[in-house]
């Protein structure tokens, strides 16, 4: 799958290609996801739950933009109840910027859901993208704007 086009400007795209995508798999224990390159942690995970799909994303910092706290903390709230409803089996994280210029922000890793539900997903919460991970374990930016 190729990355597709977007409008969003160069620094905003590079910022997202070069972000850290931390996933907590225990009180002191995580892996990093990195766009396009492949994960033993995320297949031996997917394996674990035989779901070979999955999704790295937020609620933060709506449309990339620099979002007060409390509507950052509710809208993660919001998508946390949402995955709980799916059933379905979750991670949670954090995106880090290795440039510092982002704070952390808090998301999670959803196996098992369909690319479209990923995509309506980011997109009710007002993401320019999402990561997208199948059998191939390999981090793919989708773009939504």
């Amino acid at each position: 799958m190729e990355e597709r086009k977007t409008d969003l400007s160069r620094t905003l795209v590079n910022s997202y290609r070069v972000a850290n995508y931390r996933v907590v798999t225990g009180q002191y224990s995580f892996f990093i996801l990195n766009i396009k390159k492949k994960s033993a942690d995320l297949e031996t995970l997917m394996k674990q739950h035989n779901l070979f799909t999955a999704v790295y994303i937020t609620g933060y910092n709506i449309h990339g933009k620099q979002t007060e706290p409390h509507i950052n903390i509710k809208a993660q709230k919001n998508l946390v109840g949402d995955i709980r409803r799916t059933g379905l089996p979750f991670l949670e994280g954090f995106g880090e910027d290795p440039t510092g210029k982002w704070k952390k922000e808090p998301s999670l890793l959803v196996f098992g859901m369909s690319l479209e539900d990923a995509e309506d997903l980011g997109r009710k919460y007002g993401q320019n993208a999402i990561v997208w991970m199948d059998d191939e374990y390999v981090p793919k930016l989708i773009f939504l704007k």
